[in-house]
């Protein structure tokens, strides 16, 4: 598990045996990390992230006591209400967020020891700052999602229950175990925005259901599109960062449909969208 017992410079080789291709990388395995053989270079560099990730966590010093003991009593409420199953597991998912940023922005993976050293260096030090602004997006989000449930709990009209139901699944598929990781730094802020988007369309539900309803057709027009292409494609593929894209657009588009005076990330459109989904597959 460390890096004096072997040369991460080897694991960008391939090995054959016969026919048969292997590529080797890094794997966290929680408290250490091994090193495994993958079918495709994708998921060999996607392993290798997160083992890299593990390899540089062990050797810092973790951030978590000290940022968790300046937390005022309303921001360890808004916290506590997460999907994590503790505040423990959030924090987890938090510094794992921070450090997949800070190892990006340093270009990582690193192959070779030199490399990795390089990277330990870069970004242990700015692991606390990073760790801090995730969990002060995670506060905002986590808060703006609480909010949403609870003003989903209080529609009774059946007129509304589609939309309801439509919310519902949006949450579930922003705000999960582990989606601080998931998202990225670098999308933090947008997820912020997709949830006052929800906000707004709650806010706009009862006066207009049926322009709602119509909204809600083209999103999951997309929708459908996407996940019969994701079910079409290799496992190994719907993970990329191509395939992942195409899933924020979409997020995206929600906001221009459902509240359009929040602002979108670019242009975006049901055409746009279905074009991608048909480049992709």
């Amino acid at each position: 598990t460390g890096l004096t017992t072997w040369d991460i410079g080897t694991l960008p080789q391939v090995f054959t045996d016969g026919e048969v291709k292997a590529y080797p990388a890094l794997v966290d395995n929680g408290d250490a990390v091994d090193v495994r053989l993958f079918e495709t270079p994708e998921t060999a560099r996607a392993a290798m992230l997160a083992g890299t990730r593990r390899l540089i966590l062990l050797g810092a010093r973790s951030p978590v006591k000290d940022i968790a003991a300046r937390l005022t009593t309303a921001q360890k409420l808004a916290l506590s209400n997460n999907p994590h199953g503790g505040v423990a597991a959030l924090f987890a998912d938090a510094v794992n967020c921070a450090a997949d940023g800070l190892i990006a922005d340093a270009g990582a993976p690193a192959w070779d020891a030199a490399g990795f050293e390089r990277l330990a260096a870069d970004v242990r030090p700015r692991l606390h700052a990073a760790t801090h602004e995730v969990i002060t997006w995670a506060e905002e989000i986590l808060r703006a999602a609480h909010a949403a449930q609870i003003r989903l709990g209080e529609l009774r009209s059946q007129v509304l229950e589609p939309a309801a139901a439509d919310i519902r699944d949006q949450l579930a598929g922003l705000v999960y175990p582990g989606f601080l990781a998931a998202t990225g730094t670098r999308r933090l802020p947008a997820l912020a925005r997709y949830l006052r988007a929800i906000q707004y369309r709650l806010d706009k539900l009862p006066d207009n259901p049926g322009r709602d309803a119509q909204q809600m057709a083209v999103a999951h027009r997309v929708e459908d599109a996407y996940r019969d292409a994701l079910a079409a494609m290799p496992a190994a593929e719907r993970s990329t960062e191509a395939a992942r894209e195409i899933g924020w657009q979409i997020q995206e588009l929600r906001v221009s449909l459902f509240a359009q005076t929040i602002g979108t990330q670019g242009p975006v459109s049901e055409r746009r969208i279905l074009t991608a989904i048909d480049h992709l597959t």
